[in-house]
């Protein structure tokens, strides 16, 4: 795909834990390899041991922390500094699942040449976006991050846009996140292009 290896890392991060960011990374991991036919490499850059789940359903019991599934390269349990290390020497797609974002990890986060924000969009919820927001709107690349939610309208979308300044647009639909959708290869194809 034109441009697409012009970038090295694509971080994935929740504004709160549990919205969906490994789901995310390994269904955008699979349309890389399946629908684009490029080799990503998927680092698992929190402490959530899903990783270690699909190694062990894969596998069984493995002590490697890197595995090969699909034709994407899976590294877990990925601590700051260990990036390089662990990094494959190819110009193949990163994806980073940072899951929640931890303090200590910033730095990584910050690094990616892309970066996409899961949010809820509840009401309820829609402190912890502006909790995100306020502590990360001053980094000079933040109008580019692109901000996810479960469903948007456009009008959604436009009000999320003038409140916040935010690029927002609805999570790609996908059922199984080891199967290639269309949505999500639309979305890769349309938000994830180098330069």
């Amino acid at each position: 795909m034109p441009g697409m290896d012009q970038f090295q890392s694509i971080g994935v991060a929740g504004t709160e834990s549990n919205q969906g960011a490994t789901r995310m990374c390994v269904q955008m991991g699979v349309c890389f390899s399946k629908a684009l036919h490029q080799k990503p490499e998927l680092l698992e850059m929190n402490n959530s041991g899903d990783y270690k789940r699909i190694q062990d359903a894969i596998d069984g019991i493995s002590k490697n922390r890197a595995f090969l599934y699909h034709n994407i390269r899976f590294c877990r349990s990925v601590r700051k500094g260990e990036y390089g290390k662990v990094r494959g020497r190819d110009r193949s797609p990163c994806i980073m699942d940072f899951g929640r974002i931890c303090e200590d990890l910033e730095d990584e986060w910050l690094y990616c040449d892309k970066k996409i924000v899961l949010a809820s969009g509840m009401e309820w919820n829609i402190w912890r976006l502006e909790e995100f927001i306020e502590k990360y709107q001053d980094i000079p690349d933040f109008k580019q991050w692109l901000f996810l939610f479960p469903s948007l309208v456009a009008e959604e979308r436009r009000v999320l846009h003038k409140q916040f300044g935010i690029r927002a647009e609805t999570l790609p639909y996908f059922s199984d996140p080891f199967e290639p959708e269309r949505e999500m290869v639309e979305f890769i194809q349309k938000h994830l292009k180098g330069g």
